[in-house]
């Protein structure tokens, strides 16, 4: 395959995921991502950042990283749109990063339909996208791949620097991104050769995650125990395990029993090998019964493009797909015939996976509206409008604002706060209940939760406000003004 069908080849999935980008781009941000940006990323300076590690939305390396994004704000775009760029461009980074270093590792058109399956899938859109460290996670975790692959392949010190490097980073930005380093390492080991654990760089490699952590965690020890004492995650661990199957399908769809076609016609020699890389695909099972609660779904995205290499190989072996012998392999006929059957299955298998009854079944079973990581979840919805919210707030000059807990409260205060509205904010959290709502107070729920219990609680009368959306729609919220009961 000449230069030239490569580059083709391999910038189709930058060009897929522009394409598809744009909906998810544009979405408002929802509780996490408020919360990390107006409780973290906000603080003063880095140093502060990494010391207030109380909660796990705190991702102390994205969190330092939006910090000083916000000071690049230059106006004239919106500023959440602004805020989900460094998440888009590290997808972009890690597109071009695994199209340029793992070509021939998989070869260029494996890869590039494997890549670009991911870079359209649901799961990949949403994460591209997210203000959260997952995207800069997964790009570190590539990375620090492709760079102990150099180091197998060569005794470099750069290489070896630049996998030290990156994972460090890795884990400081979430510590469960020491599952996608070791699905990393199952990935590399091989590399040296069947006995690998006589080989020293083995070592290097083995213990750098435990170090890393280690390293980033152990000045802030206290923080982090106390928050792994919290035991946030999903207590139905199967159905948990299951979503992150689901998602991989999603993205890759039928690709990986190209694995299992190749598997069962290699050759015994290299059986280890392969067995080795397929442990990659069984990392989620153990950990959804060690700890208190299985980890949420979204904790394994960045094993996501550690797992396309995996694809990527077993569609580069499988003799099913011997393009060369099946087309006509002249000049640009060739290509044109290649990208017309890769976007014709991509278009089919997209159509599927972005319908929205399929989204909507699997959001259902996998979290629900407030639960789902990877598909439709309430934040995904043009019903989720809490910019339009914090209008309502400011016409309403309110100076006391209570939330409920699913209202989003965070979502709603930042939108109220870059219009420059200040108030009041209540709602129940760690810290405590609210006790009462002074007469005028305006209070916020999330549409399907009953007003008539919160004005019980409060012992107020409680005026419905009028909140629609532009389009018509009914917005996920509602807005009402407590007034002082009659005698």
């Amino acid at each position: 395959m000449n230069a030239a069908k490569r580059r083709i080849y391999l910038w189709l999935p930058v060009v897929a995921l522009l394409a598809a980008v744009s909906p998810y781009l544009l979405r408002q941000l929802w509780f996490d991502e408020a919360l990390t940006v107006l409780n973290f990323a906000c603080l003063d300076s880095a140093a502060e950042i990494y010391t207030s590690y109380v909660i796990p939305n705190n991702q102390l390396l994205f969190s330092v990283v939006i910090h000083y994004w916000i000071k690049l704000y230059p106006g004239g775009v919106p500023l959440d749109l602004w805020l989900r760029l460094p998440s888009l461009l590290c997808a972009l980074v890690m597109l071009v990063y695994m199209g340029r270093r793992f070509r021939r590792f998989c070869g260029a058109l494996p890869l590039a339909v494997t890549l670009t399956a991911l870079a359209i899938s649901p799961p990949f859109l949403v994460y591209a996208t997210a203000v959260r460290g997952y995207m800069l996670g997964a790009l570190l975790v590539v990375v620090a791949l492709g760079s102990a692959l150099d180091f197998c392949a060569a005794y470099r010190l750069r290489d070896v620097v630049v996998y030290e490097v990156c994972v460090f980073l890795a884990v400081l930005t979430v510590p469960s991104d020491l599952a996608a380093l070791a699905g990393a390492l199952l990935f590399v080991l091989p590399a040296l050769g069947r006995r690998f654990w006589r080989d020293w760089r083995a070592f290097i490699l083995v213990f750098a995650p435990a170090a890393a952590f280690m390293v980033a965690y152990l000045p802030i020890w206290k923080n982090f125990l106390q928050v792994a004492k919290l035991g946030e995650g999903w207590h139905e661990r199967g159905a948990s395990v299951l979503c992150v199957y689901i998602a991989l399908s999603a993205a890759f769809g039928i690709l990986p029993l190209a694995l299992l076609w190749r598997g069962v016609r290699i050759v015994k020699k290299r059986a280890w090998h392969r067995l080795l890389r397929g442990l990659v695909w069984l990392l989620p099972i153990p950990a959804a019964w060690i700890f208190k609660a299985a980890p949420f779904p979204r904790v394994y995205f960045p094993l996501f493009p550690v797992l396309a290499l995996a694809v990527a190989i077993g569609l580069r072996d499988i003799s099913l797909i011997d393009w060369k012998k099946r087309l006509p392999s002249r000049g640009m006929t060739h290509t044109v015939m290649m990208i017309a059957a890769m976007l014709s299955v991509f278009i089919l298998w997209g159509a599927l996976w972005r319908s929205e009854s399929v989204k909507s079944a699997l959001s259902r079973r996998f979290g629900g509206d407030l639960g789902d990581d990877f598909f439709r979840s309430y934040y995904l919805r043009r019903t989720h409008r809490p910019a339009l919210a914090a209008e309502a707030l400011e016409k309403l000059n309110a100076g006391a604002v209570y939330f409920s807990f699913l209202s989003d409260p965070w979502s709603i205060i930042f939108y109220h706060m870059s219009r420059g509205g200040r108030a009041e904010y209540l709602f129940d959290g760690p810290r405590g209940r609210v006790p009462e709502l002074p007469a005028g107070t305006v209070v916020v729920i999330r549409r399907g939760e009953d007003p008539l219990e919160v004005a019980k609680r409060f012992d107020r009368v409680l005026i419905p406000v009028e909140l629609r959306c532009p389009e018509g729609e009914a917005p996920d919220l509602l807005i009402f003004i407590a007034a002082e009961r009659r005698p």
